[in-house]
């Protein structure tokens, strides 16, 4: 991976993103490297959020013969562009599903490897010290939770 570019319409998030060690930290529509389909683009785009927008835009930033990843989850039925550009594109969209790993990978990820794996990760990277805005009791949960709709925070904590 020689650059990594974080793509989010909130400020805050952006600013995180730069100091987790994002390269770059833009807002949708101002990143660079995304020529829609020119010979430019991204290598690689994952789109995380469950916006039906964000996953055509990870679709429209990546380079001919890109990859998307779709790591997130969609309310209802989804509305993309897929006409010429798409398909002359050659782009690959590649499902994240954790529950059950491509048949190519389950001799040597099962179960209790990616569990091990994902706990050192999270003992190393310790996400919640950087992610966690909010800290409140399990009474201030309603209030944590309209914070979170607002984008007043960027994840919180309830503790009990």
């Amino acid at each position: 991976l020689s650059t990594l570019h974080a793509i989010d319409p909130i400020a805050r998030r952006r600013v995180l993103s730069r100091l987790l060690g994002a390269d770059g930290a833009y807002a949708p529509g101002n990143a660079p490297l995304t020529n829609r389909g020119q010979a430019g683009g991204y290598d690689v785009a994952i789109e995380v959020s469950g916006s039906p927008r964000a996953l055509q835009a990870a679709l429209d930033a990546v380079r001919p013969g890109g990859r998307v990843v779709v790591a997130s989850w969609y309310a209802g039925e989804v509305e993309l562009q897929l006409g010429t550009r798409f398909h002359r594109s050659h782009v690959t969209i590649v499902a994240s599903q954790v529950s059950e790993l491509p048949s190519a990978l389950q001799g040597t990820w099962d179960k209790a490897r990616r569990f091990d794996e994902a706990w050192r990760l999270l003992a190393h990277l310790r996400p919640s010290r950087a992610l966690t805005t909010l800290r409140v009791p399990l009474s201030g949960a309603q209030g944590a939770f309209e914070a979170l709709d607002r984008a007043a925070e960027v994840a919180v904590q309830i503790c009990y």
